[in-house]
Formats: structure tokens, C-alpha cells, sequence
């Protein structure tokens, strides 16, 4: 279960990046248009090609990850 902060900080992320989307003016034309979820669309997009491209190749993800898991614990 995650911390107090991280919730906080989750939920702040959440608010943020939906204001963040929203039109500066309306009526909403080409203009006045937020442009974020474009930006957002083409980098999923960009993100996904170069995973199916490459990264499923060359990604091997961490090492070592029970070890780490059983430190992390012990804290």
C-alpha cells in the first residue's frame, strides 16, 4: 500500500493532467485549440512503434529483482 505522499501526489497528478487538457477560450476553434492531446497522441504513438521496433529485442528489464524486493523490506 503506498504512503500518505504518494497518494497525495497521485491524486494531485491526476487533477493536474486533466485541467492541463482543457481549451484556453470557447468557443473551441483551431485557434484557440489545446494542442496537448495531439502532442500526448503522437508520443504514445512514437512510444509504441519504437517498442514494437526495437525494445521488445533489446529490453531485458532490471536484474536482480527478488533480491532487491527482499532489501526493500527489510527497511
Amino acid at each position: 500500500m503506498p504512503g500518505p505522499l504518494a497518494l497525495v501526489g497521485l491524486a494531485f497528478l491526476l487533477v493536474t493532467t486533466v485541467c492541463f487538457a482543457f481549451p484556453p477560450a470557447i468557443p473551441i476553434t483551431a485557434s484557440t485549440m489545446n494542442y496537448v492531446v495531439v502532442v500526448w497522441g503522437v508520443l504514445v504513438f512514437m512510444a509504441t512503434v519504437t517498442w514494437f521496433v526495437d525494445g521488445r529485442k533489446n529490453f531485458h528489464g532490471p536484474t536482480a529483482v527478488e533480491a532487491r524486493l527482499e532489501v526493500s523490506w527489510l527497511e
